[in-house]
């Protein structure tokens, strides 16, 4: 049977520091890593070429779903529409985004390590 050619939603939660957690996704089609790789792009006023965000950063609002992140006023911080979300990220504390990209770069490293040895798996020729 031939393999499926598209990415199938999944995601997971990952557990931060003070009781925080995130939902990202396991994995990204190529139409999301077409588009996070155009929102780092930018223009400058002058109209040349210039960074608009960070790889890291644009690694975070790509593969981020859902979070239970509060605001100084303990209200939950929402980031159910891009927007929302890259100006959620925004408004973090140094540290907690720090940890947050970390924990999705991790998290991204995982997910390609098995996928990796998945292929070494259906790839290994009969003895």
């Amino acid at each position: 049977m031939i393999e499926s050619a598209v990415v199938v939603p999944s995601s997971r939660k990952l557990t931060l520091s003070g009781g925080r957690w995130v939902e990202v996704k396991d994995y990204l089609n190529v139409g999301e890593i077409r588009r996070a790789g155009a929102a780092m792009a930018g223009f400058s006023p002058d109209g040349s070429r210039c960074l608009r965000m960070s790889a890291g950063f644009a690694q975070v609002v790509t593969y981020l779903l859902d979070w239970n992140f509060k605001d100084s006023g303990g209200k939950d911080i929402p980031i159910d529409t891009e927007a929302k979300k890259e100006a959620g990220v925004d408004l973090l504390k140094k540290e907690i985004y720090d940890e947050l990209e970390t924990a999705i770069a991790e998290h991204i490293d995982a997910r390609a390590a098995e996928l990796e040895a998945a292929k070494k798996k259906t790839d290994t020729p009969p003895a």
